[in-house]
């Protein structure tokens, strides 16, 4: 049975490379994405060492520059270009290398699903799981890109699958799983922090299940996410000196519009209009993944009011 799992994570991999890394360095150096913070990162991080932060920016938690900061290139820009390939892949040499990092790191969603689905589904079932997001559209859109959301998606469902097994088995080895998973998810992106809603579902489940045996796991978690919070979003010296120079938070409201710092946050905006606007995009991009997703959401909901049909495992994983 090990094999067989093995051979199948193997399978979701490959499979999610295949439809990931060919198209990492299209368009470029033409037509990049819609902001290259981390390329900016990462340029700041090989300038000066991949742990200091001097020239890193905030602008993203730095977990995603840092591991391509980390990671060598598989080619080297051109020293002196003289054609005009040359030129081309002088210029994106190192936006093509944090696209190729990005893409490799966004291939673990496939078998980090399987692992989800497999806490409460059969192998053939799990493994439809991990094709279905191997091959999903969206995260194939931002897998392509040299920004984090792909890699925060794959961080978060591992620590969805860290909080099921801490669920089931609340020993300290599986509150490290579960602290290095919420924190993957906290300092790849800004959004990561919302793990803090099933880690906390999570925390109330172990600690009814086992009691006090469950609390120094669960302060474990907690505290490699407190490290994890102040290493991915403490800025740099020099951010923090440009900010002690700026004039100090001062929000108004003013010709319809929030402003605070360089932001100007329009109020005719906020009607509750983006939600629509989402559901149009994700239904753009996946409507098949939608509507199996809102079956299952259906499914799993008349799971939990049937509480002796369902195993606790499931119900769990629906609270989570």
């Amino acid at each position: 049975r090990v094999l067989e799992s093995g051979l199948i994570l193997l399978a979701l991999t490959l499979l999610a490379c295949w439809l990931r890394l060919p198209a990492h360095d299209a368009g470029l150096p033409h037509r990049g994405e819609p902001d290259t913070f981390v390329v900016t990162q990462v340029e700041g991080l090989e300038a000066r060492g991949v742990l200091s932060r001097h020239d890193a920016g905030w602008k993203y938690p730095l977990l995603t520059a840092t591991i391509a900061a980390a990671v060598p290139p598989l080619h080297h820009a051109p020293a002196d270009p003289r054609t005009l390939e040359e030129h081309l892949a002088a210029a994106s040499h190192l936006h093509v290398h944090v696209r190729l990092v990005v893409a490799l790191l966004s291939t673990l969603l496939a078998p980090a699903t399987y692992l989800l689905a497999r806490s409460f589904l059969t192998r053939r079932w799990a493994a439809l799981a991990g094709i279905l997001a191997a091959a999903s559209l969206l995260h194939l859109c931002f897998s392509w890109q040299a920004r984090p959301h792909a890699p925060a998606a794959v961080a978060t469902t591992l620590a969805l699958v860290a909080c099921l097994r801490f669920t089931r088995d609340p020993r300290a080895g599986n509150g490290v799983l579960l602290g290095l998973g919420c924190s993957a998810a906290v300092a790849t992106l800004h959004t990561g922090f919302l793990v803090l809603a099933p880690l906390g579902v999570t925390l109330v489940l172990a600690l009814r299940a086992r009691g006090r045996r469950a609390i120094a796991p669960g302060a474990i978690a907690l505290a490699l996410l407190a490290a994890a919070a102040l290493w991915g979003y403490l800025p740099s010296e020099r951010v923090l000196a440009e900010r002690a120079e700026a004039p100090a938070l001062a929000a108004e409201v003013s010709d319809g519009a929030l402003r605070f710092w360089e932001h100007t946050v329009p109020l005719d905006v906020l009607d509750g209009g983006g939600f629509a606007r989402v559901a149009e995009a994700l239904w753009g991009y996946d409507p098949v993944l939608l509507a199996l997703g809102l079956a299952g959401l259906g499914l799993a909901l008349a799971g939990l009011r049937r509480r002796d049909a369902a195993p606790r495992e499931v119900r769990a994983s629906g609270w989570i």
